[in-house]
Formats: C-alpha cells, sequence, structure tokens
C-alpha cells in the first residue's frame, strides 16, 4: 500500500480510461488520506482520486468526506462505462460532441442493452439518488425560482434573476 501511495505523491498526471490527464493540484496533501484508506484496491484509488481532483475537486467546502467518495464512486463508474463505449471522446473538452453522445447514450439504453443488462446497470446507480437529486434541484429547479440556494450578487443580477423567475415560456421551453 506504501508503495501506491508513494507513487500517487509522485504524479502530476495519472492513466483512467486511457487517457493521461494532467490536473493543477499537488497531491502530497491528500496522500496520506489514500495511504490510511488501506481496505481500498488499487483501482478503486486512482478512481477515487481521479474523480477527487478533476471532477470533484475535493468538495473543499464540504465537512463529511463520504459526500466526496460516494460521487467520486458514481463519476468513477460513469466514465469507466463511457470509456469502454468511446474511448476517443471521453474526458475531451467537448462532452457533447455528437459521436461521443450517439455511441454513450445508445449503447446503455434499451435500445442496445437487454433488459436484464439495462436493470444492472441502473441498479448500480440506485445509491445515487441523494447526488441526482441535488443536481436536479440545482439545473432544474433553483434557477427558475428564489431559493436560499442561489448565490449571486445582488447589485448586479437581481432584473437578470426576476425575468428568468417571471419567464414563463422560458420555463416550459426548459421544462420539455
Amino acid at each position: 500500500m506504501g508503495r501506491d501511495c508513494l507513487r500517487i505523491t509522485e504524479l502530476w498526471g495519472f492513466i483512467l480510461v486511457g487517457h493521461e490527464i494532467n490536473h493543477p493540484v499537488r497531491v502530497e496533501a491528500l496522500n496520506s488520506l489514500f495511504c490510511q484508506m488501506a481496505s481500498w484496491r488499487k483501482q478503486e484509488i486512482w478512481e477515487k482520486w481521479y474523480n477527487g481532483v478533476l471532477k470533484r475537486r475535493f468538495y473543499l467546502t464540504h465537512h463529511l468526506w463520504v459526500e466526496l467518495f460516494d460521487g467520486a464512486y458514481f463519476e468513477a463508474l460513469s466514465l469507466r462505462e463511457h470509456g469502454q463505449l468511446c474511448p476517443e471522446n471521453v474526458l475531451s473538452e467537448h462532452m457533447s460532441d455528437d459521436d461521443y453522445m450517439t455511441k454513450t447514450l445508445y449503447n446503455i439504453s434499451l435500445l442496445y442493452c437487454t433488459a436484464t443488462e439495462h436493470k444492472r446497470d441502473v441498479a448500480e446507480f440506485c445509491g445515487n439518488v441523494e447526488l441526482s437529486r441535488l443536481t436536479e434541484q440545482v439545473v432544474f429547479s433553483d434557477q427558475y425560482k428564489i431559493s436560499q440556494y442561489n448565490r449571486r450578487t445582488s447589485l448586479y443580477l437581481d432584473r437578470e434573476a426576476e425575468a428568468v423567475h417571471e419567464d414563463n415560456i422560458l420555463k416550459r421551453k426548459v421544462d420539455e
């Protein structure tokens, strides 16, 4: 375990789904955390490490590490699946690329998978309901209404926010 942790400390980039990723965060600050988690397998360390830095940025504002690792698990799971379906596009800057969307969305749908495969994949993500709820709240709800979680600079955005809150046509379009 110590040798794996040492290698993580020395790296500025690392491999996941066959791609080298460079990140601006020095890993020494987090190395001891990973070394203490002796029950993890090496691959789990890499996946959680990868998502912690690149995707989750270690949730420095959160007090519970559990939130970090639950989210990291599901992101790693998703990226592994997408990496197998469309490796040339995973981790690209243009995740809306037509090829990427076509290959990943079709290949994980019931149009391609058997019902058993699809249910197994859905069951794997069922533990992610809280993160899904938060994402849906932030993306589909809070920005279109007055919410305690909206953080903005009142002096500059009050009129724009009010316009969005009152625009029923926009809300219907987003709902579609």
